[in-house]
């Protein structure tokens, strides 16, 4: 709840990826043809980019799909699905793959991993994920495998195994432990570094980082650390790749070794990660690396930057694969407004006054097809291209950056008093409203008005009207229905709206 007064003469943003370039058994692992889309890229936005994988019934890569093969639907949060199937496109990559590859596991044993996911300690879904991993890797040649732990203390499990029954019976006997050390893997004794130093030089080298948190104890020098594993990962020609669940993100020193050493950083939630391994580990399989691209329509609110492609092979059966990103920042078409209540003046009774009210296109162009003044009784627009002299609204495009100005008339009526309409325009992305006012009475209070939900994150835009723009308003605001109230601004708040930060 907000409220107003009125005060007088007071101045007022392949972890098991690319299950490397490991070659997998060729047969056998899907029954039914598949689909699945990750590593969405945004930072190109519009442009969506991501990766798939695509297998037919019978195991094997599709070989020359198009983007005519595929149907993209995005829907942003709280907004209705949008087809962007028709801004599509498609590309592939062809590289070729040793087959053999030393591989060092290392797995996050704090104690947040007993934690329950639908009745499934957390720790589980990860034990399913390494099992999944020991299923698809093709055993034979130098290929190795190591797995490694941290939780308070570290401990290598299973040193270069050459099949997977080591690992596997590791698996089943071992349980979370405490604290979520990273350093340990980097600096114990025994560490990544050094099971290296164990391996062949020309075999390919991997490390899979497997975490469900934040790093506890905190890295003393998150910079150093960063540049001091960079330069060992490098030397040894280490690939690092990162795979975090019930976090939001991937915690920023392990991406940036994943970006440093080519690999990638990959988040998920439970439910998916033996997919995703499995998944991931399908891509070793082909001799291509595939994308598809499309173009994702500006939005016009904070939370609509979350958004929910559905992709859909355009094959037997219409296999599809669901994938959910954020956009930055600048996916928000925002209009900005010189006077987002704007007052038309005080003339006296049957005279007219006139008001300039600008809007700037920010992020993306804005189309105007239709301006309306609602009531029209006491309020016109004298031109919409002030001052063009533009007596008729016509349909108009703002470039990025540009402004256009109208010029707002107000008669008042036969009697002097405070008298309010709102100016509708409408197109698209989000095309503003501006209240109008004129004349002058009791403050009220315009917006919000009740029932919104705001979070501490929000930026809410309060509105009033019924006194002149520089009348000092004091604005208060409510947490228990109006019982006890707090200070937003005293007695300073001017121009008929405040931004309440």
């Amino acid at each position: 709840m907000i409220r107003t007064q009125h005060t007088a003469g007071t101045p007022m943003q392949r972890t098991f990826v690319a299950f490397i370039l490991m070659l997998l058994t060729a047969g056998g692992i899907l029954s039914a043809q598949t689909l699945n889309v990750y590593s969405v890229n945004t930072s190109n936005f519009p442009l969506i980019v991501a990766d798939y994988v695509a297998f037919d019934p019978s195991g094997q890569p599709y070989k020359d799909l198009t983007a005519a093969d595929f149907r993209v639907t995005e829907t942003a949060m709280n907004g209705s699905p949008i087809d962007v199937t028709p801004t599509v496109t498609h590309k592939c990559t062809t590289y070729t793959t040793e087959p053999e590859a030393s591989i060092i596991i290392v797995l996050d044993r704090s104690e947040s991993m007993r934690e329950l996911v639908n009745g499934k300690p957390r720790f589980e879904y990860c034990k399913d994920a390494l099992r999944t991993f020991c299923a698809t890797l093709k055993w034979g040649g130098e290929t190795r495998v190591s797995l490694v732990t941290f939780a308070g203390n570290y401990e290598v499990s299973v040193e270069w195994a050459d099949n997977p029954q080591p690992i596997l019976d590791t698996l089943r006997l071992m349980e979370p432990l405490t604290s979520t050390d990273y350093n340990q893997a980097f600096t114990a004794t025994n560490n990544i570094y050094d099971l290296f130093r164990k391996r062949p030089t020309n075999i390919p080298r991997y490390v899979f980082f497997l975490t469900d948190g934040v790093p506890n104890p905190a890295l003393k020098d998150e910079n150093k650390f960063v540049s001091d594993n960079t330069t060992k990962l490098q030397s040894q020609a280490i690939r690092f790749f990162s795979i975090t669940i019930l976090q939001p993100s991937t915690y920023p020193v392990l991406e940036a070794l994943s970006n440093a050493t080519g690999g990638k950083s990959v988040v998920t939630d439970e439910d998916e990660l033996v997919n995703l391994f499995s998944y991931l580990a399908l891509e070793a399989q082909v001799t291509q690396v595939c994308q598809l691209s499309w173009i994702s329509p500006y939005v016009c609110a904070e939370e609509a930057r979350t958004r929910t492609a559905k992709i859909v092979l355009n094959k037997t059966g219409s296999p599809s694969s669901t994938v959910t990103y954020v956009t930055p920042p600048n996916s928000i078409a925002t209009v900005d407004l010189s006077d987002p209540v704007l007052f038309c003046g005080d003339p006296l009774a049957n005279q007219s006054a006139f008001a300039n009210v600008t809007i700037t296109a920010r992020n993306s162009p804005l189309r105007v097809t239709a301006g309306t003044v609602n009531p029209s009784t006491f309020f016109s627009v004298a031109d919409w291209d002030y001052p063009r002299v533009q007596t008729t609204f016509a349909p108009f495009t703002l470039p990025v950056g540009q402004s256009r100005t109208f010029r707002v008339r107000f008669t008042q009526g036969t009697q002097q008093i405070f008298r309010q309409a709102i100016l509708t325009l409408e197109g698209s992305p989000c095309p503003p409203v501006i209240d109008l006012i004129g004349g002058q009475g009791l403050v009220q209070l315009n917006s919000p008005d009740g029932g919104e939900l705001y979070s501490t994150c929000d930026t809410v835009t309060i509105k009033w009207f019924g006194v002149l723009p520089t009348q000092p308003v004091k604005l208060e605001y409510s947490t228990d229905g109006g019982v006890t109230w707090g200070n937003i601004i005293s007695n300073n708040a001017t121009g008929n709206s405040f931004k309440w930060l």
